[in-house]
């Protein structure tokens, strides 16, 4: 048996991870009898290789939240569906090797967009709004934004490559950064609010 905590025997460590495997107190009951809190609990529990109980779904569950995936329903939808939490959906898709729709990139777009409109650059506008990303732009892998700084006169810029160039619903926004003095300590606070255009 490893040990954990300071204070508890060989003996205690035997008994705890008996009296979890075998159902014979619950968590909470053990918690109280040693002393100990519910992460030292499952520390003790993970060290010595016990599975831990919580949130295991039947095998007619899993075959449910597969067969309801596999007809088109999100983790959401069988969430409400089958009142299973939607982390237990997913362990459960990944422990059945199904690649989730949104990792394999056939999620439902919200907004439209040409996605190969710079496969080629045969145009005088592409070239622009490249150059433009590249001189006064980022791009974020984090939530696939792109961002570029420009004066609030040239926004018409945008708004045509928007419609005309990429052919997108997607709306832009203007960030507008403001330096506010805290009241509580007299620092300066950098606020930084959206407006839609």
């Amino acid at each position: 048996m490893k040990s954990i905590k300071a204070g508890l025997l060989d003996k205690d460590y035997k008994n705890i991870c008996k009296l979890y495997k075998y159902k014979i107190l619950t968590t909470n009951s053990i918690c109280k009898q040693y002393h100990i809190s519910p992460n030292i609990l499952y520390s003790i529990l993970k060290n010595n290789n016990i599975e831990l109980r919580g949130n295991r779904l039947l095998k007619s569950q899993e075959n449910q939240i597969v067969k309801l995936y596999k007809k088109g329903l999100s983790a959401k939808n069988i969430r409400e569906q089958l009142n299973i939490s939607k982390s237990s959906i997913l362990k459960c898709l990944k422990k059945r090797n199904i690649k989730t729709r949104k990792t394999a990139g056939r999620f439902k777009q919200k907004y439209r967009i040409n996605n190969k409109i710079f496969t080629r650059i045969d145009s005088k506008e592409k070239a622009q709004f490249l150059g433009l990303i590249y001189s006064d732009g980022s791009l974020s892998k984090h939530n696939n934004a792109i961002s570029i700084r420009l004066r609030e006169d040239d926004s018409y810029y945008l708004d045509g490559w928007r419609r005309k160039l990429l052919k997108t619903n997607k709306p832009l926004y203007f960030t507008h950064n403001k330096t506010m003095i805290s009241p509580l300590n007299k620092k300066k606070i950098n606020v930084v609010t959206e407006q839609q255009f």
